[in-house]
């Protein structure tokens, strides 16, 4: 094999550092050189004209368009593979190549992506744990069944998590296995995996499991049984209420609900009792599920608890046990001791469908009291409806940051334009937080008109606020944003250069292809790595045909 000399970044020449055959047209190059490679795989095109595949998890994906597909190169896989056997490049080019050999999915790439996995707690580790993920069972599993007794635990833990995630029903004896590794994070991941597989032949190993010396296996296997059912796992789940740990109690709880067999109405009436409220308040939730008439008294009791979770909790449990008593607590405890409204029996009673619920959370809206007004914000934003939005709009007329920064947050999740004309004005406010959160909000809403006033917040003086409008942007989806984004991308802030490339990818105007090339060279690794997730996301014939002739150069 020959040696050339290369320039390792940070430490200078570095003399003999094997390379090879494809390797050699590229030579010692900078490493533009190598992120340009990675551009052309993450276009993310498949070979032999088969559809998008979307990075899982990684880059921001474009569900709206099949892109045309487009021959591979051949070499270009060759090349990926083989910089990820370089150790003297950057760690971001190796992960650029594990990206792009994941979009491109060739099954050469699953050595590359399993070897990976060993170089523990990196994010090419995690990129490579996404990539097996998303290539699917049929070219990976036998490499990732033979590593599963890696002697590396992170490796083994980290294929436990991927083998779950693959719904093969040949991974099931193997993580059967795993529950009697010596390390608890196998364990546990193992036990993760078979309650996302389903198998039912699963739910004898994983009974023993439950006394696991690991907090953390006792407590992923009281999930994973959740999952699976059966008579077999509510016995051991009631054991499980036993426990010494109070937030395994609380899954195990939580766990018996889901099931909903009433052989465990006593032992959660029982656990009404716990030490702890997180226990107390999770058996009401479930006494409420299980739809029981015999649970009507120990709840009836609960109404007596010291913690609001509780409280709420076991009136939410009485109504759906069809008992009036539940609606009737929670409309006297309405207004709180300091006369104020008590936001969770209020958001309580408008999940229970009580119109003084919704009546009582607008009203907080008026409250003297900015934090109440702001949580109260914050619920309306959660369970919207158009009164809601209404009184959210008129709630930008507020004057405490506090309160409008909530209100914005809670109308941008909403995403309802009527809303659009009064977070237009808010673009004027002093505080730049409130001004930032409008902007997002504008962008999710894409409203029409958003567009001008976005674009003078990509101009303003401070960071923070361009680094909203560059986001803002592209969820808003105009092509008129395009020329000002391309601008952006030379701005002084990292984050603003970041936010405009991923706009730009997501607008998908072919103008930006030059651009996003060029920011291929950026000093910072995040415009880097966006500049490279925005060609894909465009897709173009253009952006491929031009990287290609960028290596030729």
């Amino acid at each position: 094999m020959s040696e050339t000399e290369v320039f390792h970044p940070g430490r200078g020449p570095q003399s003999r550092v094997p390379h090879r055959p494809i390797l050699h047209s590229i030579g010692a190059r900078s490493l533009p050189v190598f992120s340009l490679l990675a551009g052309i795989a993450l276009l993310g095109l498949r070979l032999e004209g088969t559809e998008l595949a979307p990075a899982v998890g990684v880059i921001a994906e474009s569900d709206s368009a099949r892109l045309e597909s487009k021959a591979i190169p051949p070499e270009v896989v060759d090349v990926l593979l083989e910089v990820l056997e370089e150790t003297y490049l950057y760690a971001d080019v190796h992960e650029a190549a594990l990206l792009g050999l994941a979009r491109l999915g060739d099954p050469r790439a699953v050595e590359a992506m399993v070897q990976a996995l060993d170089n523990s707690g990196t994010f090419s580790a995690y990129l490579a744990t996404e990539a097996l993920v998303s290539m699917g069972a049929t070219p990976t599993m036998e490499p990732l069944l033979q590593a599963l007794t890696h002697p590396n635990p992170r490796v083994r833990e980290v294929v436990a998590e991927v083998l779950g995630g693959l719904d093969d029903a040949r991974a099931v004896e193997p993580l059967i296995a795993a529950l009697e590794d010596e390390e608890e994070a196998v364990r546990a991941e193992a036990a993760r995996a078979l309650g996302r597989l389903g198998e039912l032949r699963a739910i004898e190993p994983l009974i023993p499991a439950l006394g696991d010396e690991s907090t953390l296996v006792r407590q992923v296997v009281t999930n994973a049984l959740a999952g699976l059912g059966g008579a077999k796992a509510v016995n051991a789940l009631v054991t499980t209420l036993g426990d010494e740990v109070y937030w395994v109690r609380r899954d195990a709880a939580q766990a018996l609900g889901t099931l909903g067999d009433a052989r465990a109405l006593e032992p959660l009436a029982g656990a009404l009792g716990d030490d702890s409220s997180e226990v107390r308040e999770q058996a009401a939730k479930a006494l409420g599920l299980l739809g029981d008439a015999r649970a009507l008294e120990p709840l009836l009791e609960a109404l007596g608890d010291e913690s609001n979770g509780v409280l709420m909790a076991a009136a939410r449990a009485l109504s759906q046990l069809g008992d009036p008593r539940g609606i009737g607590y929670l409309a006297e405890v309405l207004t709180g001791a300091g006369g104020g409204p008590n936001l969770w029996a209020a958001r309580t009673l408008w999940e229970l469908g009580e119109s003084q619920g919704m009546e009582a959370l607008i009203a907080a809206l008026g409250s003297e009291i900015p934090q109440t007004r702001a949580g109260a914000a914050r619920v309306l934003g959660e369970i919207g409806g158009s009164q809601g939005v209404m009184a959210l709009t008129e709630a930008l007329g507020d004057r405490d940051p506090t309160v409008l920064v909530a209100v914005a947050k809670a109308l941008g999740s909403l995403g309802d334009s009527r809303a659009a004309v009064a977070l237009l004005d808010t673009l004027s406010e002093e505080d730049v937080q409130v001004v930032a959160e409008a902007a997002l909000a504008l962008g999710r809403m894409r409203a029409d008109g958003s567009l001008d006033g976005l674009l003078r917040a990509l101009g303003d003086e401070e960071a923070f606020v361009r680094r909203a409008a560059a986001e803002a942007l592209g969820e808003l989806g105009d092509q008129g944003a395009v020329d000002a984004l391309i601008h952006a991308m030379v701005d002084k802030s990292v984050g603003v250069r970041i936010w405009a490339a991923d706009s730009l990818g997501a607008l998908g105007d072919p103008r930006a292809v030059e651009p996003l090339i060029q920011a291929l060279e950026d000093d910072a690794f995040g415009v880097r790595s966006s500049a490279r997730g925005a060609l894909g996301d465009l897709g173009a014939a253009l952006g491929i045909d031009r990287l290609m002739a960028l290596l030729e150069e």
